[in-house]
């Protein structure tokens, strides 16, 4: 029988609200939003849209390996963006970590994001594809 495990593995900035960084359930991965914070849970919203894209999908990355899986098996990805005029900035920054095969993905403007940050990011994975 499948059985759901959420946690939050060592690595990634715990969460400061009652949700858990990863859950799992088989092979699937679901992953938290992940955001441009110090391990303290500080935002780092003096960084360019850029920079906080590369520290939510390192987080992300981390977060998969805790899950015993890799930015290779994402299948969906969400960026929310508290501004859509970041939108080609995000995307240089984000092509990078995933070269070849593109997952599936929404980009969503929102009004706000927590800390004033511009970028948070969640996916969705499998272990092994």
């Amino acid at each position: 029988m499948k059985e759901i495990r959420s946690f939050n593995p060592p690595g990634v900035p715990q969460p400061i609200a009652p949700y858990s960084t990863v859950t799992t359930f088989g092979d699937l991965v679901f992953l938290a939003g992940h955001l441009a914070i110090d391990l303290d849970g500080k935002p780092l919203a003096h960084l360019s849209a850029g920079e906080q894209t590369a520290k939510a999908m390192d987080y992300m990355s981390v977060a998969l390996r805790g899950a015993e899986s890799d930015l290779k098996n994402v299948l969906k990805v969400t960026i929310y963006v508290s501004s859509i005029e970041d939108f080609a900035e995000i995307n240089r920054v984000y092509e990078t970590y995933f070269p070849s095969r593109r997952p599936s993905r929404a980009t969503v403007e929102v009004s706000r994001l927590i800390g004033d940050l511009k970028v948070e990011i969640d996916a969705i994975a499998v272990r092994s594809a």
